[in-house]
């Protein structure tokens, strides 16, 4: 069995914060804390606002990018408040026929208007 799995059953991840999450095995027992983080990694490299995985002791265990990732390799399954439920499709109205817009009225007799005069 990996680090994070373990024979309490699944593990579970529960919303804290926009930023936090707490990793719970079956018997509701805190295994590991999930974080956005900013500072070094163990190689020296920026996190910049990656997600962290860390053990209860603090320890790291591993990061990513992307939380769904983390969640996949460590066998952690989001809670049903987590998982964002999918929009139905917006449905299109039917667009009305187009009818052209009326013109206006010209009279045969009306005259043009002039041109203004152009100063030099």
């Amino acid at each position: 069995m990996s680090e994070t799995t373990g024979d309490r059953g699944k593990l579970e991840a529960f919303e804290v914060s926009d930023v936090r999450y707490e990793i719970r095995d079956g018997s509701n027992d805190l295994r590991f804390n999930m974080a956005r983080e900013h500072g070094p990694t163990p190689a020296g490299n920026e996190l910049g606002g990656r997600w962290v995985l860390r053990d209860t002791g603090g320890g790291m265990v591993d990061f990513d990018q992307y939380r769904h990732d983390l969640w996949g390799r460590h066998g952690i399954e989001p809670t049903r408040a987590d998982i964002a439920p999918v929009a139905p499709a917006p449905r299109r109205r039917a667009r009305a026929a187009s009818v052209p817009a009326a013109q206006p009225a010209v009279e045969a007799d009306c005259e043009e208007p002039e041109a203004p005069a152009f100063r030099r």
